[in-house]
């Protein structure tokens, strides 16, 4: 659970982007090729003055 008023800096695109590395690990598993990430993202910018306080665990 995350908690606080702080807006979620995860976006969309970061979680594209993992569903196509495990579906392209999936892929890779079953050929024995390697398969070409298509997708991208602008990694998040996360506010370094905020520490253990901002994820609580729950």
């Amino acid at each position: 659970m995350v908690r606080g008023t702080r807006p979620n800096e995860l976006t969309l695109d970061i979680a594209r982007h993992g569903l196509e590395i495990m579906l392209a690990a999936e892929e890779t598993s079953l050929t024995g090729q390697a398969v070409e990430l298509k997708t991208s993202f602008t990694p998040a910018k996360f506010d370094k003055a905020v520490r253990d306080g901002a994820l609580i665990h729950g």
